[in-house]
């Protein structure tokens, strides 16, 4: 059985799309599913839109009072090993599920029999439905399934139980990405130490609308800089004050020379591909952001981004 673990908190508009788009997913005879929704923060609405959900799909509620990424994520974890499930799945509460991700994630599942974890792709789009090119998460689109990433995201991440399990690996989400985000980059990291490949699904496939709220240049500047932050952040945990800050500082170079050529090569094409234009753009002020977060890491823990809500 695979258990989707979906953390929500005072969303309950977004989290009732979610769900209908899980009631529409296709079944498959070879994995049961179940949903867990866990209910971060306060009790509110969860619950009961559990309960309306309760006769369309396997799903069962669980609460954490603890705010915050990190306790909802290894609450889910805790709710997880409670049951029966042999697989765990993270998803996020303001996706939209493509009815084909279980057949997807099974297909690649079925040619990679030893394989521990796995990871399908998370498409952020704008308004107008096109992929925002400013919040790009996993490998080129269009790559084969099956190679090995780490640049994950945990709204579409699914592992096998012994990953979490305390007599097998008992890997948790680290307390220093609690409101931050970013956990998700270091969850991946530990699995790299652990040598847990995480095998790439590209056809099981999420999607999630940027509220307006995060697409104004200083909230997607402070995510920026959040982003760079983290991995600093993450670097200094595994590697120690003194090797993480000398890595995040070659880091800073390579991202300081890649935001020079990038900002030449988008001068260079915008006569020529408007499409083109925007994706170097975006990536060449991704990495002025993210040299900045680097050296913000150097001194300071990451921001806070996450200690509001975003969304309904």
């Amino acid at each position: 059985m695979i258990s989707v673990a979906i953390c929500t908190r005072q969303r309950p508009v977004l989290l009732r799309n979610m769900l209908e788009s899980c009631v529409n997913m296709a079944g498959d005879p070879r994995s049961d599913i179940e949903f867990i929704v866990v209910e971060n923060g306060p009790k509110e609405q969860a619950e009961s839109i559990v309960q309306d959900f309760a006769g369309r799909l396997d799903i069962r509620y669980a609460h954490v009072p603890e705010t915050g990424l990190v306790h909802a994520r290894n609450g889910a974890i805790e709710a997880f090993l409670d049951g029966e499930g042999d697989w765990m799945a993270f998803m996020d509460d303001d996706l939209i599920v493509d009815p084909q991700w279980l057949v997807e994630m099974l297909n690649v599942m079925q040619k990679y029999p030893t394989g521990l974890a796995f990871a399908g792709r998370h498409h952020r789009l704008e308004q107008d439905g096109t992929v925002s090119p400013a919040y790009h998460i996993g490998p080129p689109v269009g790559v084969r399934s099956g190679i090995p990433t780490w640049n994950i995201s945990t709204a579409n991440f699914l592992f096998h139980r012994s990953v979490v399990d305390p007599e097998g690996y008992g890997i948790r989400f680290h307390p220093a990405f609690n409101l931050s985000g970013g956990e998700d980059t270091h969850f991946a990291r530990v699995l790299k130490r652990n040598r847990i490949t995480i095998h790439w699904v590209e056809n099981a496939i999420v999607r999630e609308y940027l509220h307006e709220e995060r697409l104004t240049l200083k909230v997607m500047a402070a995510r920026g800089i959040s982003r760079g932050n983290n991995q600093g952040q993450s670097a200094i945990i595994f590697y120690g004050p003194v090797g993480g800050r000398i890595l995040s500082m070659v880091y800073v170079v390579v991202f300081l020379i890649n935001f020079v050529t990038y900002g030449l090569a988008t001068v260079l094409v915008y006569p020529f591909s408007k499409n083109l234009f925007r994706k170097l753009r975006s990536q060449w002020i991704n990495f002025l952001l993210s040299a900045i977060g680097r050296v913000r890491s150097l001194f300071l823990p990451s921001l806070p981004v996450y200690a509001e809500v975003a969304g309904r």
